[in-house]
């Protein structure tokens, strides 16, 4: 953790007023809790600027972009315009998430777990600098909200396919209307978001294997991928969670705003979700291994 403090040292330290991402969000200092008033119009403003930006990119791509796809790939110009301009989409959004999640976190390292889960009684008694980071943590919350939203739409559009994402995509917008709502389990989530930080990777992987004379980009795209896959979403989510565990193996659950069985159901999702990124890592070396012998360029799962 110490290492990863000093390569993120200037953001760390880094004013949070002047982080124009939170400003647009509406984070203000000393603001107070957040919670169902504000995620009832930041997540749906969000929701629909991702959905603009996202057939605003697919113009540009439909009227300017010279980009060939490998004719093996199975996508016609119309269908790549509209997937690249998915992923890209994506590439700009997660590589703003994934670090400002891993900051809040670094933020909050001497923050009370009773502050941490939301407890409004410690809260009121926090330091304001702990009430002003806490609230960069809700808003990442509340952008993670309008994001599930979004791709749950897109789903619907057609813009994926698979049942089983449609379920994913369901669940996480479930689980991050209830912790945004609540204004509860802020810090575990922003590990749990950290996890974001390896998807642009492989879009980047996905985007680059479908266009002509990119392998070798493809490949080192996923090679990065791999390694903050490991980085972020085995160990350092892992970490949060075990310091979670530890809390709640003493009794933490008690302090957090929700009642028992809830509180005890998030932490269960979020132990399955770290245990689904350990099943992940078989197929996803698999799936390298095979690019690194140039079998085939990588695609889109």
């Amino acid at each position: 953790m110490d290492a990863l403090r000093a390569v993120l040292k200037p953001l760390v330290d880094m004013p949070i007023k002047n982080d124009p991402v939170m400003a647009a969000m509406g984070w203000k200092e000393n603001q107070g809790v957040r919670g169902w008033d504000y995620l009832a119009y930041t997540a749906p403003a969000f929701c629909l600027a991702l959905f603009v930006a996202v057939h605003a990119v697919r113009f540009l791509l439909a009227s300017f972009s010279t980009w060939r796809v490998k004719p093996g790939v199975g996508l016609t110009p119309a269908e790549a315009h509209k997937q690249i301009a998915f992923c890209t989409v994506g590439i700009v959004l997660h590589l703003y998430l994934g670090p400002a999640a891993i900051v809040g976190v670094l933020r909050s390292e001497d923050m009370p777990w009773a502050v941490q889960v939301g407890n409004r009684d410690a809260i009121a008694a926090a330091p304001q600098g702990q009430r002003d980071v806490l609230n960069t943590q809700a808003i990442l919350g509340e952008m993670f909200t309008g994001y599930a939203a979004y791709i749950t739409i897109m789903w619907s559009l057609g813009w994926e396919k698979g049942f089983d994402k449609l379920v994913h995509h369901i669940a996480f917008l479930c689980l991050a209307v209830l912790l945004a709502g609540t204004y509860s389990f802020h810090v575990l989530s922003s590990y749990a978001i950290s996890m974001e930080l390896s998807t642009p990777f492989l879009n980047l992987s996905i985007v680059s294997g479908w266009l002509e004379g990119h392998n070798r980009l493809a490949m080192l795209f996923g090679l990065l991928f791999i390694v903050t896959f490991i980085g972020v979403r085995i160990f350092f989510f892992g970490s949060g969670l075990y310091a979670a565990l530890t809390q709640y193996a003493t009794g933490g659950w008690v302090v957090v705003p929700l009642p028992a069985a809830v509180a005890h159901g998030v932490v269960a999702l979020y132990c399955g979700g770290w245990l689904l990124q350990v099943y992940w890592l078989r197929p996803i070396f698999a799936k390298i291994a095979e690019v690194a012998g140039g079998k085939k360029a990588p695609k889109h799962d």
